[in-house]
């Protein structure tokens, strides 16, 4: 009698300020205690049942969403496995999907998600590649379940079964195979309104292993280290022209927006902005500042790291697309003026915006393979050339976001056939430009 009067007694935002010291097992039991407590907390206790969900799932489907709507665009295609009708929303609604979720619902899914785990991989057959149920459900659930899997493969290391480690091993490495390709379909459905440097980054997570998941926090520490890395370059060229030039109180970009910032003009003249990119492109540019500058990789030019945005940024040696991608992606988040790429036959160099209606000879272009070297449209021809290739216009025209990031792979799976090539034993040493589409 006592209790009941206390809980009639009580005003529920009293309640909720007290239930809000319990655990989840904690929560649970009170909820089953009683009628009115099990209202309260089921209705009234969304902020701390998403707190302690946060907090036991720091990582997962709705804790990480680095593209624009891309949870709303997984649920519309089919890609938001475990789904239901409060997270969830109609094809060209604004409404914001998070806002929409109960996570009472959510946190015991999660739970009963976990438990699940174990028992579906001690049942998984990995040498079965078709209709093996058990592992596209693994896949489905994805980054829910990474965190559980870690913990099991730790705890299963300090003991002898192998056979279960290297299980979780594998189960890792198809969920990072298949969070990329997701981010791949979905970017390639946004075409010219992703950034240039997002289908480079889906790229390079498709590299990512067991041994990298287990020493990172989740799937998008390459998204985070790009992103930085590519903001302090554009902070270091926005503070420099602001230095040289005096121009200060512009509208100028967020450096680390992961946002499209493009405008129809710059925040700076771009020829000064161009002329600070040799910071980061030619060779002692500024022996004031201790830059290791990007280059071209000519000794191991076929070495597929030359391809993955997050190694070329830790090296600062690349090839020809992937340095033009991180050359576009610092200008734009320098000043918000996007350039072109130009994917002339066997090179890509960079296109700088010219007039409207402006012939295409009058174009300038950037080599960043070569220090970041500025081309004219007859340097740019013989670059074609060189390759006994006919000239023609349209070789100077740019190349959608979608053609470049086909490119990159194409380069990828080019650059692991002349290793195999190599390691076989074949003719080519590695080195040989051989029908080079860089």
């Amino acid at each position: 009698m006592a209790d009941k009067s206390i809980s009639h007694s009580v005003p529920n935002e009293v309640l909720v300020l007290i239930l809000k010291y319990l655990d989840a097992v904690s929560l649970t039991r009170t909820r089953s205690t009683c009628r009115v407590y099990r209202d309260i907390i089921t209705s009234s206790c969304n902020d701390i049942w998403k707190s302690l969900h946060d907090e036991k799932w720091p990582n997962g489907k709705r804790t990480h969403s680095r593209l624009r709507n891309e949870n709303t665009t997984w649920s519309r295609i089919g890609w938001m496995v475990n789904s239901t009708a409060e997270n969830s929303s109609d094809e060209g609604s604004s409404t914001d999907v998070a806002t929409e979720v109960n996570w009472h619902r959510e946190f015991m899914k999660r739970a009963r998600l976990d438990a699940s785990v174990f028992r579906r991989i001690m049942s998984l057959d990995i040498n079965r590649s078709t209709e093996n149920t058990i592992w596209f459900s693994l896949m489905q659930d994805g980054e829910d379940i990474i965190d559980k899997i870690k913990s099991i493969l730790f705890e299963h290391r300090q003991t002898p079964n192998p056979e279960l480690c290297r299980t979780c091993e594998m189960v890792l490495n198809g969920i990072a195979r298949c969070t990329a390709y997701q981010e791949w379909r979905y970017l390639n459905e946004m075409g010219r309104e992703a950034n240039i440097e997002d289908g480079a980054i889906a790229i390079a997570k498709f590299y990512q292993n067991h041994e990298k998941i287990m020493s990172s926090n989740n799937l998008h520490d390459i998204d985070r280290y790009t992103t930085e890395m590519l903001g302090n370059m554009a902070k270091i060229i926005q503070t420099r022209l602001e230095e040289r030039l005096g121009i200060e109180n512009v509208d100028k970009p967020n450096p680390w927006s992961t946002k499209n910032e493009r405008k129809t003009s710059s925040s700076y003249p771009l020829m000064e902005v161009i002329e600070e990119m040799k910071l980061f492109f030619e060779t002692g540019y500024y022996n004031d500042i201790s830059i290791n500058p990007f280059r071209g990789n000519e000794s191991d030019y076929y070495n597929h790291n030359n391809s993955l945005i997050d190694c070329v940024l830790q090296t600062s040696t690349g090839i020809p697309i992937t340095l033009a991608v991180i050359y576009t992606a610092v200008v734009r988040r320098a000043c918000g003026i996007e350039l072109d790429i130009i994917g002339l036959p066997g090179h890509i160099v960079v296109g700088l915006p010219h007039e409207p209606g402006a012939p295409d000879s009058q174009r300038v272009f950037v080599d960043t393979f070569h220090h970041g070297r500025i081309l004219s449209f007859e340097e740019a021809q013989n670059i074609v050339t060189r390759y006994n290739i006919m000239f023609r216009e349209e070789m100077v025209r740019p190349i959608s976001h979608q053609q470049v990031w086909q490119r990159m792979v194409r380069n990828l799976v080019q650059c692991h056939s002349m290793r195999a090539l190599t390691d076989e034993g074949g003719a080519n040493n590695g080195n040989e430009a051989v029908n080079r589409d860089w």
